[in-house]
């Protein structure tokens, strides 16, 4: 009998992506955004190894809107949306912008117009 592979999920990655916003550094006492692109790269090594088998890699192209950041982003906004949970979420204009994704090893282009940017609130 044969298991069926399942994909790593948003909700696996809650507790990963919570320790990766509560390390962020910080300036005139918030926490720093970060890119779901930076928090991938935060990862675990496994973990966002993992990702990138399973949805591709991290941004651009046709037909890979998210790829291995997709998960991430949509764990951001989960935890986003728990009343104990103090994440807050705004976006940047990427029109001209390059990223830098130290997983990868090569700028690439963000997948839309817009990058959500995620961070804890001031506490």
């Amino acid at each position: 009998m044969t298991t069926k592979k399942t994909r790593t999920t948003a909700t696996d990655l809650l507790p990963l992506v919570w320790d990766v916003l509560k390390k962020a550094k910080k300036g005139r006492g918030q926490y720093a955004f970060l890119t779901a692109y930076q928090i991938l790269a935060e990862l675990p090594r496994e973990v966002t190894a993992k990702l990138i088998e399973e949805y591709g890699p991290a941004a651009g192209g046709v037909g890979n809107r998210f790829g291995a950041a997709g998960p991430v982003a949509a764990a951001g906004v989960m935890l986003e949306r728990q009343k104990n949970k103090d994440v807050e979420i705004t976006f940047l204009d990427t029109r001209g912008m390059h990223i830098d994704i130290p997983v990868q090893g090569e700028p690439v282009e963000p997948a839309g117009p817009t990058l959500g940017l995620y961070r804890l609130k001031k506490k």
